[in-house]
């Protein structure tokens, strides 16, 4: 029988494959710690975006509310006019143009059926237009005053929206109706975000056409929706994802008009709001590169002189 070979002696690491080893050991939980950290870090920046976005829908929303309130309370006050109750048309026509002038806002005077007799945006006497509107019986009903949704003035011949207020008569009955007559590009400096913004605010009525935009408002304004964005948009707020009318995806917080029921959209592009993760993604690939090309380039070359003197003291 033959003997049997020789085993093969293990192949031993040298000194300095070792100290390699070592430093990436070292250096990859390190790594991994910062990049949990950094995630962290961008996650939160992540949510802060997305609760953003509700937050100023909500702001914006108070902001709407704060301007109607205050026409409303000056259409009333309109509304108890001396010269309305004396049926004097004429004196009421010159104290509508001083509210015209300090509101910015035209003041029209309507009768049951619609009927225009007072209207500022045209001069005194001539034949004013009928105008009957879809809040009208509300008003009469409740007694109280609305807003509308935004529609096309015969006279103006752009979008406006209106706040309604009833006239009463001597005997506590609705007499008139009377109006602020406004355009949409009113609630312009309201929803701005600058030139540079990312964001984009919208304002549908409560029927789901475009009051105002931030961007683009005269192409958008007196158009439907996107009936994406009014599918999601089914509570007094939240937050959801959609696409925007550009095409692009988007992260949308809405709120709603307290006194208005108007939908208040701000959207935000996802790729805005994934950016802080991507970013600390990269940079954390990049920097773990470079630790490891460098630290292993050091342990390289640290071991090769260790070998070496040590070759030298066993030789």
């Amino acid at each position: 029988m033959s003997d049997p070979k020789p085993s093969q002696p293990r192949r031993r690491l040298s000194a300095q494959a070792h100290l390699i080893l070592l430093v990436a050991a070292l250096l990859v939980p390190l790594v991994a710690f910062a990049g949990v950290l950094a995630l962290r870090v961008a996650t939160a920046e992540q949510t802060r975006l997305e609760q953003e976005t509700q937050s100023r829908a909500r702001a914006i929303a108070a902001d709407i509310d704060r301007d109607l309130a205050g026409l409303m309370a000056t259409l009333q006050t309109v509304a108890t006019s001396t010269s309305l109750v004396e049926r004097d048309f004429e004196a009421f026509y010159n104290r509508a143009l001083v509210v015209r002038g300090f509101l910015g806002v035209d003041v029209v005077l309507r009768d049951l059926d619609g009927q225009q007799i007072v209207n500022t945006r045209l001069p005194w006497g001539t034949p004013p237009p009928r105008t009957p509107m879809a809040s009208d019986q509300q008003v009469r009903e409740t007694r109280l005053p609305t807003v509308s949704n935004v529609f096309t003035g015969v006279v103006a011949t752009r979008a406006l929206y209106a706040l309604i207020a009833p006239v009463f008569g001597a005997t506590g009955e609705v007499d008139y109706l009377l109006s602020l007559s406004i355009p949409t590009s009113r609630l312009l400096p309201i929803i701005e975000q600058g030139p540079d913004s990312d964001w984009v605010v919208g304002i549908g009525d409560r029927a789901g056409v475009y009051l105002a935009r931030s961007a683009r408002h005269e192409e958008f304004t007196g158009r439907p929706g996107l009936p994406g964005f009014l599918a999601a948009a089914t509570g007094e707020a939240g937050i959801f994802r959609g696409t925007s009318a550009d095409g692009r995806p988007v992260l949308v917080g809405y709120a709603r008009s307290r006194i208005a029921g108007w939908l208040i959209a701000a959207n935000i592009p996802l790729a805005v709001v994934a950016a802080p993760v991507t970013r600390s993604l990269q940079a954390l690939a990049a920097l773990g590169a470079l630790a490891l090309a460098l630290s292993l380039a050091l342990a390289f070359a640290f071991g090769r002189r260790f070998t070496l003197s040590l070759t030298a003291l066993v030789s």
